[in-house]
């Protein structure tokens, strides 16, 4: 009885919703947020992701909605965000593919995922070493020096928050002395820089595509089709 009693309290706070084809529109517009597992019902690592987004869905609300789609019985859904494999675990927001989750697939990992998707905002730099760091964070960051650039920034954040850092330099002479250009976007994995002079959230957005995939996951080698070059880094070098 008190298993079956535990087994009935976890399936009241879960807030995993099973979607097809059918409702998956519908579904992915409900929260401001949602987490996406393309999945399948021979995939072992997939019912391991399913049990970590179960074990985090009841902490964030109404905010983050977490979804699952079987990839045999809805293969539109894949395939009209070029997905090719499983597990895949996808971000939309406000209803818009932003990104694929490229980190570990781990409570920890996921649950910081999630609080940065609600948690993130502008950090403000004050000297070069901070810029430096900064610079460095991944998955992509924004640096931004021009006081009309940082004023269309809000739209950034809320567009992809937990995806994209932006700093913005306040000190104008800081700016002038190293000679910084309006905005810089970078991708530290692939050591890609792009110089901006404005805002643009469908550019901005094309940009956060990277053309390598880092997979943090040993399962992912088996499961990935599209390799046609595999580089193994140590992050301690």
């Amino acid at each position: 009885m008190m298993i079956l009693a535990l087994f009935l309290s976890q399936l009241t706070t879960s807030k995993i919703s099973r979607v097809n084809s059918n409702t998956f529109d519908r579904a992915v517009k409900k929260t401001p947020i949602s987490i996406v597992l393309i999945s399948s019902n021979k995939c072992l690592p997939c019912k391991r992701i399913s049990s970590i987004m179960d074990s985090i869905s009841s902490r964030y609300d109404d905010s983050i909605g977490f979804l699952v789609v079987e990839y045999e019985t809805s293969p539109q859904i894949p395939t009209k965000y070029n997905i090719s494999y499983v597990p895949t675990v996808a971000v939309f927001r406000d209803g818009k593919f932003r990104t694929i989750y490229t980190g570990e697939w781990t409570q920890p990992a996921m649950s910081e995922l999630c609080e940065d998707l609600i948690n993130s905002d502008m950090i403000f730099l004050n000297s070069s070493f901070s810029i430096f760091r900064f610079q460095q964070l991944l998955p992509a960051n924004l640096i931004i020096s021009s006081p009309k650039v940082a004023a269309q920034a809000d739209g950034l954040i809320d567009n992809f928050a937990g995806l994209l850092h932006i700093g913005v330099i306040e000190d104008a002479n800081l700016s002038e002395q190293l000679q910084y250009p309006a905005a810089v976007f970078s991708r530290p994995n692939d050591h890609f820089t792009q110089n901006l002079s404005s805002i643009d959230i469908d550019y901005i957005s094309s940009l956060l595509a990277s053309p390598y995939n880092y997979i943090q996951n040993m399962e992912q080698l088996s499961a990935s089709k599209d390799i046609s070059l595999l580089a193994l880094l140590d992050s301690n070098d």
